[in-house]
């Protein structure tokens, strides 16, 4: 998604038809955001998903 935003220069938003204007900003931000830490070389790291309170509580030693 972020290539195409570049290649054809439009928003990620009005590449997928996003329509209401708070979730379009969000998507945005979120594509810029990615798009920087790319470009500085830097590592994306995702949410991790967790089944129970206690791998949070593993996770965290």
């Amino acid at each position: 998604m972020i290539l195409m935003s570049k290649t054809y220069n439009r928003l990620p938003s009005e590449l997928l038809n996003i329509e209401d204007e708070y979730t379009s900003y969000c998507f945005n931000e979120a594509c810029m955001l990615i798009r920087t830490k790319l470009e500085n070389g830097e590592e994306i790291q995702f949410e991790k998903k967790y089944k129970s309170f206690s791998d949070i509580y593993e996770g965290l030693k």
